[in-house]
């Protein structure tokens, strides 16, 4: 199970981390409009809590109304749904790794190997000779 999870992460990651760093972005707005309200049992945002108030001032959507707050709020979610959507369907066991994406995985790990070795690597494990990692 742990290395199918790694093989999805590791596939088409060069596609998936420009939405991996979207979706964080994401939200931490959405984070920011959550701290401006706080929930009243029923989902509904509220400006009633006291320990936001600095927050109020300084946040990019302190002077929104409720509603468009939470206009703002639901967009964020539903953005931060479709990229995930978006990964998963890049995250298939069907697709494979090629020594372009694993050599920016390293990168993104710092954890940089020469292309040779890299090649090597590939090759060690590479059945069909395509030069990528397949997950069967």
């Amino acid at each position: 199970k742990e290395l199918e999870r790694v093989f999805r992460y590791m596939v088409n990651f060069d596609k998936k981390q420009p939405m991996y760093e979207e979706i964080e972005r994401l939200k931490a707005q959405r984070k920011e409009i959550e701290g401006l309200f706080r929930s009243k049992g029923r989902g509904n945002l509220s400006r009633n809590s006291k320990a936001n108030q600095k927050m109020q001032t300084t946040s990019k959507y302190a002077n929104l109304s409720e509603d468009r707050l939470n206009q703002e709020h639901k967009q964020l979610t539903r953005r931060i749904d479709d990229l995930q959507k978006s990964i998963s369907k890049l995250s298939q066991l069907t697709h494979t790794i090629s020594a372009d994406a694993l050599a920016s995985i390293l990168k993104h790990l710092k954890h940089e190997i020469p292309r040779p070795k890299l090649e090597k690597m590939i090759w060690e494990i590479d059945e069909d000779l395509d030069g990528r990692i397949e997950w069967d």
